[in-house]
C-alpha cells in the first residue's frame, strides 16, 4: 500500500508552522519521541480496521423515489430488493410497466379491431338490405 502524505501541519496567525514543544516528563520516559511516534503508526497500520455495521437510515414519513442506473449485471436489482425489503418500498420495474402497457395496448388493439369489423358487417349488412329493397 501506497504510504498516506504527511498532513498539512498547522500555521499560526502569521503562516509560520506550530511545531508541538514535546511535554518534559514524556521526554523522560521516551527519550526519542520519533522513533516513538513511527512505532505507534506503524502499530496502528497492523490493527484491523473497525468493523462498522452498515446501516439504512429509517425512511417511515419520508417519500422516497429512486432510480438506480449502471451496468449489466452490477447487483442493481439485488441492492433495489434488499433496500425495498429493509425499508417497505414498492418497487416499480421500467421493464415489467412496459410489457404490461405492450400487453394492454395488443388487447386494445384486438378490440377495436373486433369492434370495427363488427361496424363494418353490419353496414354491409344494411347496405345488402338497402339495394334489395330497391329492385
Amino acid at each position: 500500500p501506497e504510504p498516506e502524505p504527511e498532513p498539512e501541519p498547522e500555521l499560526d496567525a502569521d503562516g509560520n508552522p506550530i511545531v508541538p514543544v514535546p511535554d518534559p516528563e514524556l521526554e523522560e520516559l521516551f527519550p526519542n519521541t520519533a522513533l516513538a511516534s513511527a512505532v505507534f503508526d506503524l502499530s496502528m497500520l497492523t490493527l484491523p480496521p473497525p468493523e462498522i455495521p452498515p446501516t439504512l437510515p429509517d425512511l417511515a414519513g419520508v417519500r422516497v423515489r429512486l432510480a438506480v442506473a449502471g451496468a449489466p449485471f452490477a447487483g442493481k436489482s439485488t441492492a433495489v430488493a434488499a433496500i425495498a425489503e429493509a425499508q417497505r418500498l414498492q418497487i416499480i420495474n421500467p421493464d415489467i410497466l412496459v410489457k404490461e402497457a405492450m400487453a394492454e395496448a395488443a388487447a386494445w388493439d384486438a378490440e377495436e379491431e373486433a369492434r370495427v369489423a363488427a361496424s363494418r358487417k353490419t353496414d354491409d349488412d344494411d347496405t345488402a338490405g338497402d339495394d334489395t329493397a330497391g329492385d
